[in-house]
């Protein structure tokens, strides 16, 4: 086999992202905020499910997100959002389907849960929540 046979045969296998869904989302914020009574503690909390893979070998892992901000112990936002990441294994690659659906598949959608509170918490007035990125390697 010369190089190029190599190099094709490698791209082939793998994962690939088919598409991301919005599936749920939730958000509520108090209509009044004193927003001069110190810093919000915020909590995260997120969720990970994943189908087996079908025929075609595509499968869907939904990541889900609960967000809530907290001001001297009162709740004043509250959001939900679920999305679904539809991927679609390749060949045999050498990544089992456990490990990607634990972390690569997670890690390739965080970004999209991360805009889309970033994008709500701007539009409900309050300071705009931009979530640290995760390391899904070390989330176990």
């Amino acid at each position: 086999m010369d190089k190029n046979q190599n190099k094709t045969e490698f791209q082939q296998a793998g994962y690939r992202l088919l598409n991301i869904l919005l599936i749920e989302s939730n958000f509520k914020r108090e209509i009044n905020i004193d927003f001069q009574a110190g810093q919000p503690e915020n909590e995260v909390d997120i969720s990970l499910e994943t189908t087996l893979p079908n025929q075609e070998n595509i499968f869907t892992i939904y990541f889900s997100l609960n967000f809530r901000s907290l001001r001297n112990e009162k709740e004043e936002v509250v959001a939900f959002l679920k999305m679904g990441g539809v991927f679609q294994r390749i060949g045999e690659p050498d990544l089992k389907l456990e490990s990607f659906s634990e972390i690569n598949g997670p890690a390739i959608m965080f970004p999209f849960l991360r805009e889309n509170l970033a994008s709500l918490t701007q539009k409900a007035g309050i300071n705009q929540v931009l979530l640290p990125p995760l390391n899904f390697t070390k989330k176990k």
